[in-house]
């Protein structure tokens, strides 16, 4: 029954665990396009290649999850411009306003939508957490002259 190193049992006849294994470590291998370029000789071995394998996949998935919340927190960003931008534009059109004064509106307008302002401490909800003392030391390293 033995061919050379390697036993020639059914895989059948194999340990349940052992077909679990294999079966998912080729379900996971068609996923990642079909790539078997290890194969493992025992449960052990194809235990740890399917766990680094599912390591892979979830990595791979928190990259691309982190650069899709980015893109969209970037396109809401975007749309809110475009939605001021919008509204101005109505306006002028409505009150039929010089066409060089609209142009002069827009430039104005689109240099102060794309500024940062610097954030106000009433805007500031996290600070309300802190206790008085704390506050105040805050307050006055940043009110105080460097």
């Amino acid at each position: 029954d033995n061919v050379g190193l390697f036993e020639t049992r059914s895989f059948l006849d194999m340990p349940m665990l052992h077909q679990y294994l294999v079966a998912f470590h080729w379900a996971s291998a068609q996923i990642a396009l079909g790539a078997i370029d290890v194969m493992p000789a025992s449960s052990a071995e194809r235990l740890v290649f399917v766990l680094a394998m599912l390591m892979g996949f979830l990595f791979g998935s928190s990259v691309v999850s982190l650069l899709a919340a980015a893109m969209v927190d970037y396109q809401i960003a975007g749309r809110a411009k475009q939605a001021k931008m919008r509204i101005l534009r109505q306006y002028l059109r409505e009150n039929r306003v010089d066409k060089s004064l609209v142009v002069n509106v827009h430039k104005h307008v689109e240099a102060r939508l794309s500024q940062n302002e610097p954030l106000e401490e009433s805007k500031v909800e996290g600070l309300l957490l802190l206790s008085s003392p704390l506050r105040y030391k805050l307050r006055f390293q940043i009110v105080a002259p460097e």
